[in-house]
């Protein structure tokens, strides 16, 4: 295969490409920098190139090279299906101490949430993004225990959303549910609302 047929490869694949993974595949970070001189590709930010036709998926181009940073709140809401309301900001759990500016000087649209390290991978699970691209976000029972949790800051229609579309779930886990908000320190808010649904 031939440099070109690599990048077409990769990029008919994920939509973008990274340093990183041309390097992988033999391909020097200068090769990429010529072609989008040469309008062949286009810089989206450091280390990441698309096709100038192509639409990207900012899910995940976000997560490229940013391997602390989970979809979280109302963004692994509406991928769990547990909200029907797009994200218009993108909400990301990052553990305590983490430097975000660099996300934040290249996407206009993101909230940052930081959680403590011990339980930041807490329901970390991967799942698809509109283009098919793997994503890490949390599971459902963790985004109930963190909405809990940050209930005066949540919007009160997703809030109210998310917990009774969870509870009506045939797959919910309870157990799961009990475990997560122990260690998130939503317990007795937890048991409430089971008790009360």
């Amino acid at each position: 295969m031939t440099v070109n047929e690599i990048i077409d490869s990769i990029l008919d694949r994920a939509g973008f490409i990274t340093t990183k993974v041309a390097r992988e595949n033999g391909i020097e970070r200068h090769i990429l920098s010529n072609m989008s001189k040469q309008g062949i590709l286009v810089r989206i930010k450091n280390g990441v190139y698309k096709r100038p036709s192509d639409i990207v998926d900012e899910y995940p181009v976000i997560q490229s090279n940013n391997d602390k940073v989970i979809f979280s709140y109302g963004t692994a809401l509406y991928f769990n299906d547990l909200s029907d309301r797009t994200p218009s900001v993108i909400h990301l759990s990052v553990p305590q101490g983490y430097n975000t500016s660099h996300l934040k000087n290249k996407f206009c649209n993101l909230k940052f949430h930081y959680v403590k390290k011990n339980v930041f991978d807490l329901g970390k699970i991967l799942m698809n993004s509109p283009t098919g691209q793997q994503i890490w976000i949390y599971d459902k029972e963790r985004c109930i225990c963190d909405i809990v949790k940050s209930k005066n800051v949540v919007d009160m229609q997703i809030f109210s959303q998310a917990i009774k579309s969870y509870f009506k779930l045939k797959n919910k886990n309870i157990r799961k549910l009990l475990k997560y908000s122990k260690l998130l320190g939503v317990e007795k808010e937890i048991r409430n609302y089971i008790e009360v649904i």
